[in-house]
């Protein structure tokens, strides 16, 4: 007798099920944990892995029985910016949290008094619950007054107006919990923003942290002075003001309280702004104190628009320290910004400009608008990757580049692995595909043949580029003839999506 054996779909094996659950949007899969039992168990956990209050309000109207059922599952939490949002995470089965982002009331009247302590409380409930899982929190403190808690969380670049502050340490005490609590271990980056706490009990959250890479502090101030020293050697990225982290008064006058850098030797990385501040920081200061303190601080991200800023960091802060990394505002560029950048081409090896006023998403399918801020000066910006000769990550996707200059001469960075810009004439998805696939042809032509000498336009170079796509595509030939001379190009965006070489 003859057994037949029933073919089995492949979505019936549970692990291939599991697997495509992690990619599947939310609404993709509610349907699929509708089909059957077995599907409900490897499609929930989809569901309720990240809770985005902003783009699913609705979360918020659970029941605390659903939520009982389904909270262990949570691992991300963004956008709390209610009350009714927080009490969603207070459910004592949200015990894994991974990221949390979270805005809590500061109290600024009287009729805030009870949601503010409440709410508080609950966020010092979940920070607890979660503490030995928790590796991102962000925790903004908001008068419901003063402006919309959504817009600070959507865009974090953005200065609100600030709240009437109002002394509340809970939150800090949560995080920086008597002994009898547990500390956070694994925790990574922290953000708090419009905060009051006590010195101190900033130094207790330094020291409860000790896998913390990240720090923001964005318009939040310390009371009071430390009753003890402490060094977190682990932090690497600071993100503050320069009226915080440089306040005006000589330390003298406020005995004990020490400089912000002496608590992070080991700082690298340092993002600031002047948030509006009237009165000017001498930079001969801003320079003694990270000589002093942060001698590894290599990398700095700059948020203003004031083209001083720039000089500040590149020229008047040179040698001591170097700058290998420079992020800065678009608007904050000038004919002095680019000279102060050259400044440090024996050390810079990634320079970015970024927009204010324009989210920039490198994986976005849609082509990218360009600024024509700087565009009359765009040969002079082609000194930058000329004279720098070990960058290796390029982002200039606001300015568009014109070929004739970029060919005039060589770019000096042939380590090049990341570039980000737009050329003038490829403004059609269309026509950066095709030089993109051109692009492409030459690197796999370049490992077929083990082609060696691509650093000339002659020569070997023309293997890679046929001549009839010279013809045929004259500019995405040029643009692809031009990513060629980089053999070590991992990454390409153009103007939508960012492009590997196979």
């Amino acid at each position: 007798m003859t057994t037949t054996t029933a073919v089995t779909s492949p979505f019936d094996l549970p692990e291939l099920r599991h697997r495509i659950s992690r990619f599947v949007a939310i609404e993709d899969a509610l349907s699929c944990a509708l089909v059957c039992k077995e599907w409900t168990h490897d499609f929930v956990s989809a569901i309720w892995y990240k809770v985005d209050f902003y783009v699913h309000p609705r979360f918020a109207e659970l029941s605390p029985d659903t939520v009982s059922k389904h909270g262990h599952h949570i691992r991300i939490a963004i956008h709390t910016t209610s009350p009714s949002q927080v009490s969603i995470l207070a459910n004592a089965q949200v015990n894994q949290l991974k990221t949390l982002h979270l805005v809590t009331i500061n109290v600024s009247t009287s009729a805030e008094v009870l949601t503010g302590v409440e709410q508080n409380m609950q966020a010092y409930e979940i920070l607890d619950r979660n503490s030995n899982t928790l590796q991102d929190f962000r925790q903004w403190a908001s008068s419901p007054s003063s402006f919309e808690a959504s817009d600070i969380l959507t865009n974090s670049l953005q200065t609100p107006t600030p709240p009437v502050p109002m002394l509340d340490v809970v939150l800090a005490t949560a995080m920086a919990p008597p002994e009898r609590y547990r500390t956070m271990p694994n925790l990574k980056s922290l953000e708090l923003s419009h905060m009051i706490l006590t010195y101190d009990n900033f130094l207790s959250i330094l020291e409860a942290s000790p896998s913390l890479f990240h720090l923001a502090l964005l318009h939040t101030t310390f009371s009071g002075i430390p009753t003890r020293s402490f060094q977190h050697t682990g932090l690497k990225r600071l993100n503050s003001g320069i009226a915080f982290a440089f306040p005006l008064y000589p330390h003298s006058s406020i005995p004990g309280r020490p400089s912000l850098f002496s608590h992070f030797p080991n700082l690298t990385h340092l993002w600031t702004r002047q948030e509006g501040w009237g009165q000017e920081i001498h930079s001969a200061r801003i320079k003694a104190e990270l000589a002093q303190y942060c001698p590894r601080l290599t990398g700095y991200l700059l948020s203003d628009r004031n083209p001083d800023i720039i000089i500040d960091f590149c020229m008047r802060l040179g040698e001591s320290p170097i700058v290998t990394e420079l992020v800065f505002n678009l608007d904050a560029l000038s004919t002095r910004g680019v000279m102060a950048i050259l400044s440090q081409k024996s050390t810079l090896s990634h320079l970015e400009l970024f927009s204010m006023s324009r989210e920039f998403d490198a994986e976005a399918y849609e082509v990218a608008a360009v600024s024509n801020y700087f565009q009359d000066s765009s040969l002079l910006l082609q000194m930058i990757p000329r004279e720098c000769s070990h960058l290796n990550e390029f982002d200039l996707f606001l300015h568009e580049m014109d070929m004739d200059e970029v060919e005039q001469a060589e770019w000096a960075c042939k380590d090049l692995k990341t570039l980000r810009i737009r050329v003038k004439g490829l403004n059609t998805k269309e026509r950066i595909f095709k030089a993109i696939a051109l692009w492409r042809k030459g690197c796999w032509r370049r490992r077929r043949v083990k082609a060696v000498e691509t650093t000339t336009i002659g020569g070997s170079m023309e293997l890679l580029v046929d001549q009839q796509d010279m013809l045929d595509y004259p500019l995405e030939a040029r643009v692809a003839r031009h990513l060629l001379k980089f053999q070590k190009l991992e990454n390409v965006w153009l103007g939508y999506q960012t492009w590997s070489p196979f």
